[in-house]
């Protein structure tokens, strides 16, 4: 569902939520290696003090996922500081605008176990789904963490 469309079953509480950017973009985020690097060290820069967790991750040439727990508040707060981040660095390198826009997001909530398992799978099943890579050998994914 989309942020706008969005209301927090958790109600302001900590909770699990799984953010993605839009699966429609066909401008590429990611063209390089050192692209996918700026990714991944965003993600990691911007924890420290963001009062969310990261669950499990993968970014793809298109588009990003991102599982987190933390108030819901906290979680957008952090996906979109990353989004920006990295539109800034597509703009920048590439010339490329409007990119990554705050309502080209989608939001799930986790609510049970299963479903939480199910969107772990589902996020590092990207590669593969794509035909790029095995999920275990996608080095832009949380997988090896996982399965290593």
């Amino acid at each position: 569902m989309n942020r706008l469309k969005f209301v927090d079953p958790y109600k302001g509480a900590r909770g699990c939520y799984h953010f993605s950017s839009s699966h429609q973009e066909t401008r590429l985020l990611f063209k390089s290696a050192k692209d996918f690097i700026f990714g991944v060290n965003t993600l990691a820069l911007l924890l420290p003090g963001s009062d969310v967790q990261i669950i499990a991750y993968c970014l793809m040439d298109n588009h990003i996922h991102i599982l987190l727990i933390g108030r819901y508040r906290d979680c957008l707060r952090y996906y979109d500081r990353v989004a920006h981040r990295i539109a800034l660095m597509v703009g920048r390198d590439y010339g490329v605008n409007g990119i990554l826009r705050k309502e080209d997001v989608d939001i799930v909530a986790v609510m049970t176990d299963k479903q939480l398992k199910n969107e772990i799978c589902y996020i590092h099943r990207n590669p593969y789904k794509a035909r790029i890579s095995s999920p275990l050998s996608y080095e832009w994914s949380s997988a090896d963490m996982y399965f290593s």
